[in-house]
Order: structure tokens, then C-alpha cells, then sequence
């Protein structure tokens, strides 16, 4: 009974340590979200009148605990860039994120590349969830890394992975979605599934050790960073020609 009540307190910190991380990562990445509404050559008052009506004026902590509220009745906040929820972004590109997680969970499956030194394999889950934050941002890109993961290991026989999975890729697909908005052409390109692949990895670290030991999450850096470079690289090498064949799906929402 101790053990059960330590692994889930322990889960339960690293879901809130991890919300934390992307909420954070939302509000530093794209910068300050008046100023980018408004324009660099908006007056002082005009961008402090914005940022009063948006809320984010109040303290740091007071809209990560309404956030998490609204996260946990399925309210996801709003996208000051596109100015609409982010559940309507999602259900206007419903059937192309719909297939990228169904096509993250094949390439999770079936799709394994053995490594022989350490008689385990990777998979090709991450190349799904490159791709989604590509094409469709951040939020489908979590959405697409933390639904697909789940699924894929509750099919698998891992379901003790699965609320860790659909935290580590969840938040490889918004991070790396994030730097692909803002840092534009092949080099926020590479920096977008680098910095996902970091995260991917760091998630599984504590993971691992939550599930395990920490000499556990140890031995698991070396291959999941493998698996992210091997996603990054096929999503980096496929990207253009997907974007072309999807484009006017995309182009008619």
C-alpha cells in the first residue's frame, strides 16, 4: 500500500511539475503576447491596456492555477495568435490530427528498429508527432505526442507507461510546435525536434525512475535519445513532401 501511495504521489508531482514546464514554455517562447498582437510600434499604454484585458497583468502563479482548472473540465484556454480556443483549433483540423495520431500509433507498433546492445528496440512514434507539430502547431502536436503514446502503450502492454507517456510526448509535441511557430525555415526546424527530443528524453528519465529506479531512468537516456534523433531525422526528411500533399486540407479550414 506505501508503495502504491508513493508511485502515485510521485506521478502526481511530475504531472504537475510537467504542466508547469508547458505552461511556462508558453508564456516564454512566443514572447509577450500584447506586443505581438499589437505590433512593435504600439505605445506603452496601448500594450499595458491589452495585457490588463488578456489577464496577464496578474501574477504568474494565479493564471497557471486557473489554467490547470480549465485543463482539467477540458478547457484548454485560448490562443492570443489565432484568437479562438484552443478546442476550436483542434476541431478545425480534427481529421488531419485525427490521422497523425492513428498514423503515431502504427509507427509505434509496427515499425521497430532493433538495437542490439542493448536487446531492446525503438519505434517511430516521435515521426508522427514531428510532423503534427509542423503542420499544425503546438497544440495538435501535443495532442497527437500524448494521445497516440497513451494509446500506443495501453495496447501494448505498458499501461503503467501510459499517463507518463501522454505527459513526455504531449510535451514533445507542444515544445517543439512552440519553436516551429517561432523560429522559422530549416533551422527552427532542427531546433524544434531537438528541443522535443530533449524533452521526450528528460520525461522518460523521470519516468523510469518514478517506475523504477534512477539507475533505471539512466539506462534509458542513451536509447530514447536514439529513437528521438531517428524520428527527428525521417520527420526532417518527409516534412515538405507531407506538407505539399496535405496543404489544401489545411488551406480550406
Amino acid at each position: 500500500m506505501k508503495y502504491a501511495a508513493k508511485k502515485t504521489a510521485m506521478m502526481l508531482l511530475t504531472m504537475v511539475i510537467v504542466s508547469f514546464l508547458a505552461f511556462l514554455a508558453f508564456q516564454i517562447i512566443p514572447g509577450d503576447a500584447a506586443v505581438n498582437k499589437l505590433g512593435s510600434d504600439a505605445t506603452v499604454e496601448a500594450v499595458e491596456a491589452l495585457r490588463h484585458e488578456m489577464g496577464l497583468d496578474r501574477p504568474f502563479f494565479v493564471r497557471y492555477g486557473e489554467w490547470v482548472l480549465g485543463a482539467l473540465r477540458g478547457d484548454f484556454g485560448a490562443s492570443y495568435s489565432y484568437s479562438m480556443s484552443v478546442s476550436q483549433m483542434l476541431a478545425g483540423k480534427l481529421p488531419i490530427t485525427a490521422l497523425l495520431t492513428a498514423l503515431t500509433l502504427i509507427f509505434g507498433r509496427f515499425f521497430l528498429i532493433p538495437l542490439p546492445w542493448t536487446h531492446g528496440n525503438i519505434n517511430l512514434c516521435d515521426v508522427g508527432i514531428f510532423i503534427g507539430a509542423m503542420l499544425l502547431g503546438p497544440w495538435a502536436g501535443g495532442f497527437i505526442g500524448g494521445f497516440g503514446a497513451m494509446f500506443l502503450d495501453l495496447i501494448s502492454g505498458f499501461a503503467q507507461y501510459a499517463p507518463f507517456s501522454f505527459i513526455s510526448h504531449g510535451l514533445e509535441g507542444i515544445v517543439a510546435g512552440l519553436v516551429f511557430k517561432y523560429v522559422r525555415g530549416k533551422c527552427g526546424r532542427i531546433a524544434g525536434v531537438a528541443a522535443g527530443t530533449i524533452v521526450m528524453v528528460v520525461g522518460y528519465f523521470f519516468s523510469d525512475a518514478i517506475l523504477y529506479t534512477w539507475a533505471t531512468g539512466a539506462a534509458g537516456i542513451f536509447p530514447n535519445l536514439i529513437q528521438g534523433i531517428v524520428g527527428s531525422v525521417i520527420a526532417l526528411l518527409i516534412a515538405s513532401p507531407v506538407e505539399k500533399a496535405v496543404h489544401p486540407a489545411l488551406s480550406s479550414k
